[in-house]
């Protein structure tokens, strides 16, 4: 399998997280295309540490070989904490998600191992929520207080999520009226998924 070669896989993974922070901030999908380029990079440094290691003729205390190992000791090094800080970058936006209730809204821009931290992370949070004698919902944000337990809203466009406070998954039609309780409605209101039916 042949790669596309950048110039520098590292500093195109860097610049990708610049003009993301500098735009919308929003995340997109992976650059796999860099990212495998990048961890082969990696892989070929220290393969060529390993090979001038076992290499009887390479003298490690020649200023030529010691440079060459310095050199692909810092290449490989360099790769491991851009490859780091990327996928760290989009864990943390992935999570920050789940808080401001916008999960529903990065799922189509997650891969496979992504959406599954995110599946994972949202059992957690449930879990850990419905721990206590009380319903807690951490993300809620609480504009008004609401006059019901269950408020009626009309789907505006179609959604299949789980709930993070009762781990209910939902499955809205658009043009559909759904019972669901307030603090599920209001983050599907500012999340424009769904419009509040006044009765």
């Amino acid at each position: 399998m042949s790669l596309r070669r950048t110039a520098d896989p590292a500093v195109e993974l860097m610049n990708e997280i610049r003009a993301l922070e500098a735009g919308t901030g929003n995340i997109g999908p992976a650059d796999n295309v860099n990212l495998r380029s990048l961890a082969h990079d990696i892989t070929d440094a220290y393969q060529n540490i390993e090979s001038m290691a076992v290499n009887p003729y390479v003298d490690p205390t020649d200023p030529y070989y010691r440079s060459a190992l310095q050199y692909f000791r810092a290449k490989a090094l360099r790769g491991k904490r851009c490859l780091v800080s990327y996928l760290m970058w989009r864990m943390d936006k992935v999570s920050a998600a789940w808080w401001e209730s916008k999960d529903n809204l990065v799922t189509p821009q997650l891969g496979a191992s992504e959406s599954q931290y995110l599946k994972d992370y949202n059992a957690l949070m449930v879990d850990y929520m419905s721990s206590f004698a009380f319903p807690l919902d951490l993300r809620a944000f609480r504009m008004r207080p609401p006059s019901a337990q269950h408020v009626s809203v009309r789907g505006l466009k179609p959604l299949t999520f789980m709930s993070a406070l009762s781990g209910i998954t939902y499955h809205i039609e658009k043009d559909e009226t759904y019972s669901m309780p307030s603090e599920e409605a209001e983050r599907l209101i500012q999340q424009g998924i769904v419009v509040e039916v006044l009765s």
